[in-house]
């Protein structure tokens, strides 16, 4: 459920007497749900968007300059303990951009599912997922304890049942149920080439998703950030599902943004060839962007420095780290949504509309609609630039995209291949030299490090080909047929005790052995946990604590800390919403028995221009009625 952003006078105030006076015409039983979709939509800001667009301003794009490198190679260790010691502490979470399908690779599903074909045949969620764990794995060999990793997955309309079922068919790849949080794009409305909202039935908004930048909206005004600030989170790692080695959750990355106080830093790998086809981080007119290789002069394109080295060359990866505080301000501040709305990308295109006047869908003969997108890089023109840092990846070990079916640039089979070579070339430090094809376990390392335990078993397996080097009670699972049937392959688990194998778990081919899952407790599903707290109004000081025993329902085992609320109309009740549903999505499970440590967070005062965010149920405007307004032309 997202915030109430707009009113009835917000849409007159906009030009959208039309749809007002529609409302009028639905069945009682309808009005009010296409009403509450209607408050839920930002109708100011897609409205300045539009205005924005009429006025066809063109930006003077030609004074470019390159970034600032602030990376300091002498600081390397200091970021590296500060990145290990955020991820301790539960600071950096990770927000995944997962909500397209795989049509292009022909795969008929969300593109988080894909098996790129290794030899274990991992989808790349799974693979993912399992970083993850050898990531908290490492931290708390480092640090002494770590707090499990928030992992929020942006999903669509289009893929969300099919993302999230798959996780619970999987069990979650071994992370726990709470510390993952599903969460869909918003859409926004899709114009006409004269501003007003459409439709496609008496009932339903013409809409459309907006972009990758509508990431950080969506967040936002679906209580997410809010949740963040309270729990202690500062950073959040954005990136794409489709880039098989990424490195989630950084330290050294996590660590230099926070020791040189950073907002935003955008990881790039350098461009191999000046006409290498690839947007790269630069200045224009003094603000930071990221201009598009169709956008670049020759002459800048080969531009050099007195060493001889691309002055232009930080290609991006669609990888950033930013603060909670910069996706709030962007997302709350009036002045500061102002000047999001006009990073809009704006499109004709043609759409078939329902009129609610002749009653019938409408099949334009041409462009008709203005479609808004938004991606996540036009927000960094509103970071200082004193406050923005470029990071350094090394292509071959860190980028390695699925963006095309087999057979092309950026397919499967260039991502497989830049794999193995990652993973030969950590067997390398170790003295080995491998030809065959190789994978080796996320399980076992996070990125290359602790492989020279396993000296003496790599030496007996040599000759295997392929050689997988995975966890000793793990299995590798044959894929089914193809690759666009993967999602029927079984899950590689851990053994379990023999006592609860027959909990409806799934079983092996005939002759395996049953595969099972690595956490005991993953089973014992006990029921969500709402913690709801009535709100008394009295003194502005007034504190309102949790349940008796909130130490046992803490979201991924942080300490729920005591929220202050201000001046909250008594009518309302503060509720911390943990279950998978929204407004906020997250599950509790009282009787976890993770051995990661915990820790106390101070009490964190909510304003109270906040504290409608955990109010439930929210007071909804009544739809209008009988008022008369302009017919719509």
């Amino acid at each position: 459920m997202n915030k109430i952003v707009s009113t009835i006078d917000d849409y007159l105030n906009c030009n959208q007497q039309h749809i007002l006076e529609h409302i009028q015409n639905l069945p009682d039983v309808e009005k009010q749900k296409f009403w509450n979709k209607l408050q839920q939509i930002d109708i100011r800001s897609l409205y300045d968007t539009y205005l924005k667009y009429k006025e066809n301003i063109q930006e003077n794009l030609s004074d470019i300059e390159p970034i600032e490198n602030k990376f300091n190679e002498k600081r390397v260790q200091e970021y590296y303990d500060k990145g290990l010691k955020l991820i301790q502490e539960g600071k950096l979470a990770i927000v995944m951009m997962a909500g397209g399908q795989g049509t292009r690779l022909g795969f008929p599903k969300p593109k988080g599912m894909y098996d790129i074909g290794l030899p274990m045949h991992k989808s790349l969620f799974q693979i993912y997922c399992e970083r993850i764990q050898s990531l908290q794995n490492l931290v708390k060999a480092q640090r002494g304890s770590c707090l499990p990793i928030y992992f929020y997955i942006m999903t669509s309309e289009d893929n969300h049942e099919d993302t999230t079922q798959f996780f619970i068919a999987h069990k979650y790849f071994g992370l726990q149920e709470d510390q993952i949080v599903f969460f869909q794009q918003d859409s926004l409305p899709i114009l006409s080439i004269d501003g007003k909202i459409q439709l496609t039935s008496p009932t339903t908004l013409l809409s459309g998703p907006d972009g990758n930048g509508r990431v950080f909206g969506s967040l936002y005004s679906q209580g997410h950030i809010e949740l963040m600030k309270v729990i202690g989170i500062q950073y959040i790692h954005i990136c794409a599902v489709d880039n098989i080695l990424c490195k989630l959750a950084d330290p050294l990355w996590a660590g230099y943004v926070d020791v040189e106080q950073l907002i935003i830093s955008s990881k790039f790998v350098r461009k191999t060839r000046p006409d290498e086809k690839v947007g790269i981080h630069c200045k224009i007119n003094g603000k930071i962007r990221i201009r598009e290789y169709s956008e670049m002069t020759k002459e800048d394109c080969q531009k050099t420095d007195s060493q001889g080295r691309l002055i232009y060359s930080e290609g991006n990866i669609c990888q950033l780290i930013c603060s909670v505080d910069f996706v709030e301000m962007i997302s709350a501040q009036p002045l500061i949504k102002q000047m999001v709305s006009h990073q809009y990308h704006v499109a004709e295109k043609k759409y078939a509309y329902y009129d609610p006047f002749q009653k019938k869908l409408i099949h334009p003969e041409q462009n008709n609609s203005l479609k808004f997108e938004l991606l996540y890089f036009d927000v960094f023109s509103l970071c200082p630039t004193q406050n923005f840092g470029l990071f350094e990846a090394i292509r071959e070990d860190e980028f390695a995209p699925v963006k095309n079916a087999p057979g092309q640039v950026d397919s499967a089979d260039t991502a497989r291949a830049l794999y193995m070579n990652r993973d030969r070339k950590w067997l390398k430090k170790q003295g080995f030299t491998i030809q065959q094809d190789l994978e080796i376990s996320q399980k076992l390392t996070y990125f290359g490090e602790g492989l020279e335990k396993y000296q003496q078993h790599i030496k007996q397996i040599m000759h295997h080909n392929p050689l997988i080097l995975s966890h000793q009670s793990e299995q590798t699972v044959k894929a089914q047929k193809s690759l666009t049937n993967i999602e029927k392959a079984e899950p590689q688990y851990i053994s379990l005790n023999p006592q609860i194998r027959n909990q409806g778990l799934r079983q092996s081919t005939q002759g395996q052995k049953p595969l099972t899952f690595v956490n005991q407790s993953a089973f014992q599903k006990p029921p969500s946990i709402s913690i709801s707290v009535p709100i008394v109004q009295s003194q502005p000081q007034s504190v309102v604590n949790g349940h008796q025993n909130a130490q046992f329902f803490q979201p991924a085992q942080r300490k729920v800390p005591t929220i202050a609320l201000n001046q909250v109309s008594p009518r309302q009740s503060a509720v911390i919403l943990i279950d998978q549903k929204p407004l906020i999505q997250h599950s509790v499970s009282p009787n976890r028995k993770t051995t990661y440590g915990a820790r106390n967070l101070s009490p964190y005062p909510i304003p109270a221009t906040r504290a409608t965010v955990y109010t439930t149920p929210r007071p909804s405007l009544p739809p209008p009625q009988n008022q008369r307004y302009p017919p719509y032309h």
